[in-house]
């Protein structure tokens, strides 16, 4: 899935599209920001997005069927526009595995869901990031994401992300956009983990299985984040500049040009029929949840 300062430079690109107010307009920004969570403290990717790599159940609808009270928010109040933005991120996410995901690195790739295309995926991450860097864009929205402070009462409204651990989230965003390239922003996110997990976390928190997946263990390949131990992380470091190179002569530009499109045009849908109090339609290429119940992930994906 996108890094988190791929998810902001998107959700910044369409703010003025939607109808938010200065305080709304942050609000989106920290919400843009707050799913990926899950990639410090050890939840299962289910736990904030309600989405797997298998799975063509929209996870924003799934947010949005699960908890009343995201439908009843004020539509012109902050909450609302931090839903909005968790929203846009959760669609940004989903249309990251439609078009690069799954054919570059899921189980019908060359790679087949495995710890090397993984590995790639993630440098893919820190190449588009020092882009970003490079280029200065992402000032603007770093600047207005630091003034959000502790998050006032938004964090409450994501009742599977226990209170504290967004606004830690954050805040470490804020400082790895300080820093002075991708192994210094790993090295950062690692401690940042190791502080929240507060030396408890288990094995398999460091991993992304078919178990922590929701995917019942139907063959998909377990791989280990970067940051799942120091020797793990320095080994990930070491090899990121060939890395780097093989992946963006492997991923076309216009692959990042169309998921880029495709996200701001679904998630712009969501949000602005979200923000409007409207009936909310599945982003493309996925379907909504059935009223029978959930429905399975599948496993050839």
């Amino acid at each position: 899935m996108p890094s988190p300062f791929e998810h902001l430079s998107l959700a910044s690109s369409m703010v003025g599209t939607l109808p938010l107010s200065d305080a709304g307009r942050t609000a989106f920004l920290v919400g843009s920001l707050c799913p990926d969570v899950d990639k410090i403290a050890g939840f299962p990717r289910a736990r904030t997005h309600w989405w797997v790599p298998g799975d063509d159940v929209s996870g924003a609808l799934k947010l949005i069927a699960s908890s009343p009270r995201i439908g009843t928010l004020p539509l012109d109040g902050a909450m609302r526009a931090f839903v909005a933005g968790y929203l846009c991120h959760l669609v940004t996410d989903e249309q990251w595995t439609l078009t690069i995901y799954r054919p570059f690195f899921g189980l019908r790739s060359r790679f087949m869901a495995s710890q090397v295309g993984a590995d790639l995926q993630w440098a893919l991450h820190s190449a588009l990031d020092d882009a970003h860097f490079t280029t200065g864009s992402l000032s603007a929205a770093i600047a207005e994401v630091a003034t959000s402070a502790e998050l006032p009462d938004w964090e409450t409204l994501i009742p599977t992300i226990p209170l504290g651990h967004a606004v830690q989230f954050v805040n470490m965003i804020i400082h790895q956009a300080e820093l002075p390239d991708a192994a210094a922003r790993y090295r950062y996110a690692a401690n940042v983990s190791r502080q929240i997990s507060d030396g408890h976390r288990g094995a398999s928190d460091t991993t992304i299985s078919s178990v922590s997946t929701g995917l019942g263990g139907h063959g998909r390949p377990t791989v280990v984040r970067p940051t799942g131990d120091t020797e793990r992380l320095e080994d990930f470091l070491s090899r990121l500049d060939g890395l780097t190179t093989d992946v963006l002569k492997y991923v076309p530009d216009e692959s990042i040009s169309y998921f880029r499109a495709r996200a701001v045009r679904e998630s712009a849908k969501v949000c602005a029929a979200y923000l409007a109090g409207a009936p909310v339609m599945p982003p493309a290429g996925t379907v909504p949840p059935s009223t029978a119940g959930e429905t399975t992930a599948r496993t050839d994906l």
